[in-house]
């Protein structure tokens, strides 16, 4: 299935950057490391996509200095 790439970002926003965004990744994550969150991520992600019989291929990480 193919989704239009507006609606997959409001889904991701929804589901995974607003969970995320301006929050004390300590007190979301046991270990919050890079490769931690990018499981966590790829795990939502795939979720979602499952959701809208979509697929999920990769996730990229990566961090600010």
């Amino acid at each position: 299935m193919i989704i239009d790439f507006t609606q997959f970002g409001k889904l991701v926003w929804d589901e995974i950057v607003t969970y995320l965004d301006h929050h004390n990744l300590n007190e979301l994550f046991p270990v919050p490391s890079t490769e931690n969150i990018a499981q966590w991520v790829y795990d939502k992600a795939e979720m979602l996509c499952h959701a809208h019989h979509l697929r999920w291929y990769e996730v990229m990480l990566s961090e600010s200095p």
